[in-house]
């Protein structure tokens, strides 16, 4: 037999009530109300599914399999309310007709005597669920009959959302009329952890720290002590996720311990892959001392010993695809492949050992499917770096059509998407994916600072763009997230967060005529892009590089590399990386031409507008007007002194909308991050949290 209990949320001081269910064949059936309304649900329509449309009866099957699963039950008025939704217009209204039917027959079940003929004049019970509620009814005592009987009714009308029936009810005297061996014996059960779940949603480090001690203290088999190994390994794992490394690497030292001293080699090599995931620990602070003078000596000379050997033999050697192997173990080594900047085919290689850990034969322990989310996510990512949006999309697509709101895979792949809009100068379509109710009605604790993060840099990296210093300086410095024990790294030189910092330094350096030291830098992101393979950052710095050419007059070199780059740039998918290279591509037309004829300059002209009209799309008004100005100068030497005058008073223009873009406050961006505290309340509060 199974359990089901309706029980507190949260820790002890929590006075909200919940009806969600525990299934644990150990513990004694408690028959509730809706528990009679899926039973005559399936009586009713699964007898005559011809009498039904199969758009109706598709839904029956849902609810029923709802009701067979132990899932979180569903009021009275949201049942009817379904499958009045899933009625198809006929001629006869048979639909219509059977619910209506289904209705009159639940109705008629408002007192005991009704309630004991339907439950007993029945015998084609229908699978293992409905034979659980016909030998709990069976069971009961005829004051526990009127007990779910006015239950029943109360739930019917909307009045039983706080049911009192649990482990508590079946186990007083006199419910029972028949006792067995399970309702006689003690039994486990999930309230702690239910209770650890809203206090790690909540970020109760306490709380939850105690619940989980709490439930797996408990005997769930016939041994002689609770299986401590797995407590310790959950306790490793949330404090790993909650962001406490050092507890973490305390809790899997000693899970590592007690697996071993078991034999548990499934619980060992869990905690083994969470102890390599967790970063290095700090390095020591040495005083002014002679002992501490020697400890220091000791440690660098220890760091000269390895400092020949590659990334892989100092952080340590990947995982090997063998029998037990996680393929999260292989997703962290891609992960940390990212980090320190190898390859991207070897990226690609350790992904595709990860899918090769969920395809083995049935002989052989696999990983649960769920996982192959977390595989398309990081597909995705790897896409990205190679230069092919188009094709990541289709690893988004597939992540947020299987996955659901809250879990973690689906929140990181929409935060991608925002950035990706942000790329295409969609201000408003990125707030609003973030924004949006499925992101934040259950986000947890940890789960909104990484989402409020996101939200703070979209805000920045607008505001970057719009020159709204004033803005960035007075509201947004102050509101800066700090940085994640769990989330910070340490990148490599040729990692793509160390080559995005070279391009970035090396456009700086331009902008202040620093050529010499903007060569240096770019011939490395350059270098280090291509080797790599991460071809999205290589066609960032190619207009930077072929710049610099034109400044020392190596025009051949400079088309030659903009040629090489131009029809992957041009599809649009980042318009900032586009209208640059559309800017230069000018540039070359306007230099290549020493006699300035006018097939030449019109081309110029032609990649100048569309410059133009990619940078007023991101709204990067120092951009704009610097490309207006140069198409004054094309008019100029075209002879159109109209055109000229009027893109000299757009520059003008500019001019003036940047000096009010610098000095005034942003109220719209104000206003949503008035949202995000709104949500960050209603999350530490609890308001977020939905029972799975």
């Amino acid at each position: 037999m199974s359990g089901r209990q309706y029980q507190l949320l949260g820790s002890s001081s929590d006075k909200r009530r919940t009806a969600l269910e525990t299934f644990d064949v150990h513990r004694p059936f408690v028959l509730g109300p809706h528990d009679i309304c899926w039973a005559g649900l399936v009586l009713h329509f699964l007898s005559s599914p011809s009498a039904m449309t199969p758009n109706l009866l598709y839904k029956v099957l849902q609810i029923a399999l709802r009701g067979s699963h132990n899932l979180q039950p569903t009021p009275w008025r949201s049942i009817i309310g379904e499958l009045q939704a899933a009625c198809m217009p006929s001629i006869d209204n048979k639909d219509e007709t059977c619910i209506q039917a289904f209705m009159n027959m639940m109705d008629g079940l408002k007192n005991p005597d009704q309630l004991s003929s339907f439950m007993t004049g029945k015998r084609s019970w229908l699978g293992i669920y409905l034979r659980r509620c016909h030998l709990a009814f069976h069971k009961l005592s005829e004051a526990a009959l009127y007990r779910l009987s006015k239950a029943y009714c109360a739930w019917v009308e909307d009045n039983g959302d706080l049911y009192e029936f649990s482990l508590d009810t079946v186990e007083a005297p006199g419910y029972l009329l028949i006792t067995t061996s399970v309702d006689e014996r003690s039994h486990g059960h999930t309230d702690p952890f239910r209770r650890f779940e809203y206090d790690k949603h909540v970020g109760n480090t306490a709380g939850a720290v105690e619940n989980l001690r709490q439930y797996f203290d408990q005997q769930f088999t016939g041994g002689r002590q609770p299986p401590r190994q797995h407590a310790l390994n959950a306790l490793a794992q949330y404090h790993f996720t909650a962001g406490e490394i050092e507890s973490a690497r305390m809790m899997g030292g000693e899970a590592v311990d007690v697996a071993r001293t078991v034999s548990d080699r499934q619980t060992l090599t869990n905690v083994s892959s969470m102890m390599r995931r967790l970063p290095p620990r700090p390095p020591p602070r040495f005083l002014n001392d002679p002992l501490q003078r020697h400890l220091k000596k000791v440690l660098l000379d220890r760091e000269d010993a390895v400092g020949g050997k590659s990334n892989t033999e100092v952080y340590g050697q990947y995982s090997l695809v063998q029998v037990g192997v996680s393929p999260l173990d292989l997703l962290y080594d891609v992960s940390k492949g990212i980090d320190v900047g190898e390859p991207l085919s070897f990226l690609f290689r350790k992904r595709f050992e990860a899918t090769g850990c969920i395809d083995l034969p049935q002989d052989f322990p696999g990983a649960s499917l769920e996982t192959q989310w977390q595989i398309w996510a990081i597909d995705s990512q790897l896409w990205r770096m190679a230069g092919l949006s188009k094709v990541a999309e289709i690893g988004d697509s597939v992540v947020l059509q299987n996955t659901s709101p809250g879990e973690d895979i689906r929140l990181y792949t929409i935060c991608n998407k925002a950035r990706q809009l942000f790329q295409k100068g969609e201000y408003l379509e990125a707030f609003a994916t973030l924004l949006s109710k499925e992101v934040w009605m259950q986000l947890s604790l940890g789960q909104y600072q990484y989402w409020s993060s996101e939200v703070w840099y979209l805000m920045w990296d607008i505001a970057t763009r719009r020159g709204q210093e004033r803005f960035k300086r007075e509201y947004l410095e102050s509101r800066r997230p700090g940085p994640s024990p769990v989330t910070k790294r340490d990148y490599g030189k040729k990692s793509c967060a160390s080559i995005r910092r070279l391009i970035l330094d090396a456009a700086e350096a331009f902008r202040v005529k620093d050529y010499m030291h903007a060569t240096f830098l770019i011939l490395d992101a350059l270098h280090y892009a291509e080797t790599n393979g991460y071809w999205y950052l290589y066609r960032s710095a190619v207009p930077i590089f072929a710049d610099l050419e034109l400044q020392r007059g190596k025009i051949e070199s400079a088309r030659r590399m903009i040629d090489e780059i131009l029809p992957q740039v041009a599809r649009g998918e980042d318009l900032e990386q586009q209208a640059l290279t559309y800017a230069v591509y000018a540039k070359v037309k306007m230099a290549s031409d020493r006699l300035r004829s006018a097939e030449s300059l019109s081309d110029a002209l032609y990649y100048l507008k569309q410059a133009e009209h990619d940078y007023e799309a991101l709204e990067m008004h120092h951009s704009v007007q610097d490309i207006v100005y140069l198409q004054t100068i094309v008019f100029e030497a075209i002879g159109d002194a109209e055109l000229r005058d009027e893109g000299s008073r757009k520059v003008m223009e500019e001019e003036e909308t940047i000096k009010r873009l610098q000095a005034e406050m942003d109220d719209g961006m104000m206003a949503i991050w008035d949202i995000v505290c709104e949500i960050g309340v209603a999350v530490a509060s609890g308001d977020t949290y939905w029972e799975q």
